[in-house]
């Protein structure tokens, strides 16, 4: 709906243009334009220089071009009725329509490169880019930063398992921009330095692709698995995608596409995590955001790696940053060799960023130690084949069991489904043997028989004997010796044993107290899990609504699949099923108090779930209602 508004938007200010012959009515037809386009939806023209009037200035350029209206508009044919409507005259591709002189943003590029008009504009841009003192006055107030905290905090994310968290690890690990880390990045190992890699895919250089090594603050190898990870995300995947679809030929547009659907997000995760690591350097930074975790990290790694001068700190931190093209740094072209002085001139930038002082020795971690989750790596994976059928039902499965909008892999799905028949063989084991069993019947029978012939043989023999000793002949029949083979057991059918199932034992948990429930003796009952986890949600539950909606936000916890497994402890089956069942009670609590699944990233490091919530036993909850 958005794109049709957009589309008809361009069309409109097409036919408008398109019949006007002269320059002055191009002119007011375009400042018509353009002043509504700087309204509010009440119609009231915004102010000059608010926060709304700089959000529509900014995105002016990318409607015109999402829109096709640049396209349209050099579409109109040049006749000489409307001569006075173009300028140029340098051949066609140098000739620009007079509307792209009174409307968009960049309007000196309406005029021919190199010329007069378009300097003085150029200039003009930068004179009043220029004209601020932020930079100046934050470098006056430079804060002290902890080298310490800052590195832990990001070695946590990188080893998150959201897509945001991740990439503002990344980001606050190698000081890189937020789209080159999305999308561009390739990080390389060295060798013999394990806190570095070999960088490609630095943004802003405008068709060049330098490669150069940049220091990290983690682990080489940690640092790019994150990576690694974070590009199999199916919503990084689909960001990427769509990018490169919608401006196939446009590096500028596709990085601005995938900034503007990514860097909210990571904003948010850097603000939460980072609020009480990474200090604010000014008044007009109200919060955390991705540009200081470049200008932290950059100070960070010039204090660990370089060792000298002022001089040559600020030009590693320039080369660090990817303000000094390194391709001007390595070259052996004498005329190129020759102009390196004037590129120290992009230091300048770079001083911008340096706001940040260390005092403290900046450490170089080592790997951390796997968990259990993290010891399968892409190598230790092994590939099968399957029947195309169970390939569907894994992920009819997958689908079913995902939370949110992340949908589950084949090696997470694969995972569930050997826990689930883990589950169910350990049931079956610990199964009691039930008297319904048809093979234990048809034993009981060929007992019965077996004791019923033995009882006739044993009247026969005392009869025959009570005979001998009145010394009366016996029957012949009866004379006759009893052979083993007269006594032939009644032929019994081969069966098989069967798994037999538990006896439906009905267990009154209301009377069990949380103790006594996580007990050994009470661990594998029938019915014992889905209690604790109703126990554990309702305690999560209780927890959050001791506070109002809306109030004590922080001391709340998101009811989700990772808290709800870190509080019980069960199974993922188990868990999965609970949350299915409780569906819309979980979602209608977390809208209620504001919660998201990001919301449980403030408690890292201040809070554990299990000494924050307590199961809540049917005791408690009888004395809250």
């Amino acid at each position: 709906m958005a794109r049709e508004k957009e589309h008809q938007w361009a069309q409109d200010i097409y036919e408008a243009i398109a019949p006007l012959q002269t320059e002055a009515e191009i002119a007011a037809k375009c400042k018509e334009f353009e002043d509504a386009y700087y309204q509010d939806n009440q119609g009231e023209p915004l102010e000059i220089g608010s926060a709304a009037w700089k959000k529509r200035r900014n995105s002016l350029g990318s409607k015109m071009s999402r829109s096709g209206l640049n396209k349209r508009m050099k579409t109109i044919p040049r006749t000489p009725t409307n001569s006075a409507t173009w300028i140029g005259g340098l051949g066609e591709k140098s000739e620009r329509h007079l509307f792209f002189k009174y409307f968009g943003l960049s309007k000196h590029y309406f005029y021919p490169l190199n010329s007069p008009e378009r300097k003085a504009l150029e200039q003009q841009g930068w004179n009043s880019r220029n004209a601020s003192s932020k930079r100046t006055e934050r470098l006056e107030e430079s804060v002290e930063l902890d080298p310490t905290p800052f590195i832990e905090t990001a070695q946590t994310l990188c080893q998150h398992h959201e897509d945001q968290a991740i990439a503002a690890g990344l980001i606050a690990a190698t000081g890189r921009r937020p789209h080159e880390i999305v999308a561009r990045a390739k990080f390389s190992p060295i060798k013999g330095n394990n806190h570095a890699v070999q960088f490609t895919g630095q943004g802003k250089k405008r068709g060049k692709k330098p490669t150069f090594i940049i220091s990290t603050l983690l682990p080489a190898p940690l640092v790019i698995e994150a990576l690694h990870r974070l590009r199999r995300d199916p919503h990084i995947q689909e960001i990427i995608t769509d990018a490169r679809k919608n401006y196939p030929r446009d590096i500028t547009r596709q990085n601005d596409s995938i900034d503007s659907r990514t860097n909210k997000r990571i904003n948010r995760i850097v603000c939460e995590a980072f609020k009480d690591t990474l200090p604010i350097r000014s008044e007009e930074e109200d919060q955390q955001n991705c540009t200081m975790l470049r200008a932290a990290a950059a100070a960070l790694v010039t204090e660990r790696d370089c060792q000298g001068s002022v001089g040559m700190k600020m030009l590693f931190a320039g080369r660090q940053l990817g303000h000094i093209d390194p391709d001007d740094e390595n070259t052996s072209d004498p005329e190129r060799v020759k102009n390196r002085d004037a590129k120290l001139r992009h230091v300048l930038t770079t001083i911008g960023y340096m706001s940040y002082y260390i005092t403290k020795e900046v450490p170089h971690p080592s790997m951390p130690k796997p968990t259990p989750e993290q010891t399968l790596t892409s190598e230790d994976r092994v590939n099968f084949k399957v029947n195309p059928n169970d390939a569907d039902k894994l992920r009819e499965w997958a689908k079913r069991w995902s939370t949110g909008r992340k949908t589950l892999t084949q090696y997470e799905t694969i995972a569930i489904v050997v826990d689930l028949a883990q589950k169910a063989l350990e049931h079956e084991e610990n199964e009691p043997m039930s008297s319904s069993n048809p093979a234990i019947e048809a034993l009981e029978r060929q007992n019965e028989n077996l004791t019923q012939q033995v009882a006739e043989l044993s009247g026969q023999v005392s009869a025959i004997m009570q005979m001998i000793k009145q010394g009366i002949e016996t029957p012949e029949k009866a004379s006759k010796p009893v052979q083993k083979e007269q006594i032939k057991p009644e032929s019994t059918p081969q069966v098989k044993p069967q798994s037999v199932k538990r006896s439906s034992v009905v267990h009154d948990f209301s009377v069990v107290n949380n103790e006594t429930l996580w007990s050994e003796d009470y661990r594998r009952l029938k019915g014992a899990s889905e209690e604790r986890l109703e126990r554990c949600l309702k305690g999560m539950m209780h927890h959050n609504n001791q506070y109002p909606a809306g109030i004590n936000t922080e001391q709340k916890w998101f009811i989700g699949f990772s808290s709800i497994k870190a509080l019980s402890g069960a199974s993922n089956s188990k868990i999965l099923a609970l949350m299915s069942t409780y569906k819309l009670t979980i979602e209608e609590h977390n809208t209620k108090h504001g919660l998201d699944e990001k919301h449980n990233i403030i408690h890292r490091k201040k809070r554990d779930i299990k000494k924050t919530i307590n199961p809540l036993d049917p005791t408690e909850a009888a004395q809250i209602e």
